[in-house]
């Protein structure tokens, strides 16, 4: 809590934001958008964050379904907050690890050709969007939790390296 009351040295200003997960809104049985909304609208965040799950985005091969990241992205953009966009495997909300069921059946090295897709994809996407700050790849990848195998630190420099060639732009 001590942190809490005062910033590290160096930093003069902490600003918090809130993190939206869809998955979890939905886990809890609530209306998803009009939660969101109430969050946005009720809350006035400033800068927040949202994990676009790979079984959301891609539920079937090569069947990309950006619909209601669509949504969050263009009601965050109405009311200026500033958004960080998290991509990857791992993101927030157990297990932790995201893979959509088609993704279980390849091998390592094909899901991670598949993974790379989805992130081109959503880099694509999103990259000129106006809300966009910043760019967060994985979640926490090097602490061992949730039903996730352990981080390959060549993959997640891939990972990063991809984001970087398509998006020269926005921080990681």
């Amino acid at each position: 809590l001590k942190y809490l009351a005062h910033p590290p040295k160096g930093i003069a200003k902490t600003e918090w934001g809130l993190n939206f997960s869809k998955i979890f809104s939905e886990k809890m049985g609530l209306d998803t958008k009009k939660f969101y909304l109430d969050i946005l609208d009720e809350l006035k965040p400033k800068y927040l964050r949202i994990p676009l799950y790979w079984p959301d985005i891609e539920p079937k091969k090569d069947e990309y379904n950006f619909e209601d990241y669509d949504f969050f992205i263009t009601e965050a953009k109405k009311r200026n907050i500033r958004l960080t966009l998290a991509l990857g495997r791992k993101l927030p909300r157990w297990p932790e690890c995201h893979e959509p069921e088609w993704s279980k059946l390849l091998s390592k090295e094909e899901q991670n050709k598949e993974l790379l897709d989805y992130i081109k994809n959503s880099i694509l996407r999103y990259k000129d969007d106006l809300a966009l700050e910043a760019w967060q790849i994985e979640n926490e990848p090097f602490l061992p939790f949730g039903e996730c195998p352990k981080t390959d630190p060549r993959f997640l420099d891939e990972e990063i390296a991809l984001v970087k060639s398509l998006d020269t732009y926005h921080p990681i």
